[in-house]
Parts: structure tokens; sequence; C-alpha cells
């Protein structure tokens, strides 16, 4: 009994002089910024599409549901949905931006499908037929994230229903062509000269 009496006397004495130690006030430029942001809004004319942002920099929801509306017009036109699966997809999106790069170490591949061996910064990820991840340049310009990039991991998946080809050109996985890598190109092109 005198144990418990006693370590609760130190617990008291404890909690008694921690809040009672002076702080010392800091200057705004002294605190460092807040980087914990996160903002969430449903995607314009998709029924259940998602966009998170982390961080300060986001793209306005009404830029990313015309640019993945106009990525679906050219991917319907140039290949296809015939059992809507990739319009379901979408309707189910959920697109992740942030203004800082994320790392990799493994499980990555480059363009060319060599697989990314050592710790490097991405500015992509698809992670699901209906989970993306996109890095936000600083010129906020969806033409200069790798939107387009991750909607053809998402299209591909929608279209074999296993994978979105991890490793693009290369020879692992056989879906991703250097068609596909010339489409995100022009449809880039086209973002850009629309001022997206």
């Amino acid at each position: 009994m005198k144990n418990v009496l006693f370590i609760i006397a130190i617990i008291a004495a404890l909690l008694t002089f921690s809040c009672c130690v002076p702080v010392q006030e800091q200057t705004k430029e002294e605190r460092a910024p807040v980087r914990n942001f996160i903002s969430v809004h449903d995607i314009p004319s998709y029924l259940n599409a998602t966009s998170i942002a982390l961080g300060e920099e986001e793209i306005p929801p009404n830029d990313l549901s015309r640019a993945i509306r106009f990525f679906y017009a050219m991917w319907i036109d140039k290949y296809g949905d015939e059992d809507e699966k990739l319009l379901t997809n979408l309707n189910f999106l959920t697109v992740i931006s942030s203004d800082e790069m994320m790392e990799v170490s493994s499980g990555a591949f480059w363009v060319d499908g060599s697989p990314i061996v050592e710790k490097t910064r991405v500015v992509g990820l698809t992670w699901s037929p209906t989970r993306i991840w996109i890095w936000i340049d600083p010129s906020h310009k969806i033409s200069d994230t790798s939107l387009i990039h991750e909607l053809i991991h998402v299209a591909l998946w929608s279209a074999n229903g296993t994978t979105g080809d991890i490793d693009h050109e290369g020879d692992k996985e056989v879906y991703w062509t250097d068609e596909h890598t010339m489409f995100i190109e022009i449809a880039n092109l086209v973002l850009k000269n629309n001022d997206q």
C-alpha cells in the first residue's frame, strides 16, 4: 500500500510541476510551417470519385474532372471501353495528391521496364484500379503531373482485371506498349495547350 501511495505522490508532483513550467512564446518566424493539411473533395461529373490533397497545394476539383473526362474521351476513341469497366473505375477513383515526392526502393519500374532498385523519388503511383497518387509540380499544371500516366495504369487494370502493367514497356507484363507512352505525351501536350 505504501508503494501505491508513493507512486501516486510522484505522479501528482510531476503533473503539478510540468503544468507550471513557463513556456517561452515563439515568434512567427521561429515556428515551423504547418505541413499536415489535408483537403478532401468530390470530383465533379463522377459518381463517387474523390480528390484528397496532402499538403497545402491541390488541383482544383473541376480541373481534375475536366482532365479525367478528356483522358476518358481520348482513351475510348483509341482503345474503347466496351464493358464500361474503365468508366466504372473512374466513377470510384480516389486521386491522392501531394506537394512532396514519394520515395520508393522496390516494387516500382521505370517506363523502359527496368526495376527501381535503390531509394528513388517518384512522381506518381497506381495502387489499384481505383486509387492513384500524384505529385503536384510547383507549376500546378495537370499536364506537369503523372495523372495521365497513372490513368493509363487504371485503364489497363480495368481492361485486363489483374494488373495495371507495373513494368510499363518492359517484358514482365504485356499490356503497356510504346503507344501508351506516346498517348501520355499527346494528352499532356493537349492539356498544356488548354492551360491545364
